[in-house]
């Protein structure tokens, strides 16, 4: 995981990449134990809570490819937050150029 401004940005396994990029499946789900992690990914959500636009970038883990999506909510499992910082980011389908 990485974030750049307003993007952040994740590695999915070929076979997840291409539904996320199909729109098959328009979220991903996404925990770590990392306390750096989790910090920024909270940030970045905070961020968009307060209505700043975000992005997310999709990397085939394999090839290198991606896809940037516009994010349309990001969601903070806190009912099982004792695993570390879990969250579901969701997109739109319509591609960007970023």
């Amino acid at each position: 995981m990485k974030v750049k401004d307003d993007l952040i940005m994740f590695k999915s396994d070929p076979e997840m990449f291409e539904k996320e990029k199909d729109g098959r499946k328009s979220n991903t789900v996404r925990w770590s134990y990392d306390a750096d992690e989790i910090a920024c990914m909270t940030i970045f959500a905070r961020d968009f809570k307060k209505g700043c636009q975000k992005y997310i970038q999709i990397e085939n883990s394999e090839t290198g490819e991606t896809f940037v999506r516009k994010l349309t909510d990001i969601t903070l499992l806190t009912d099982i937050s004792f695993y570390g910082g879990v969250y579901i980011f969701s997109w739109s389908m319509k591609e960007l150029g970023i």
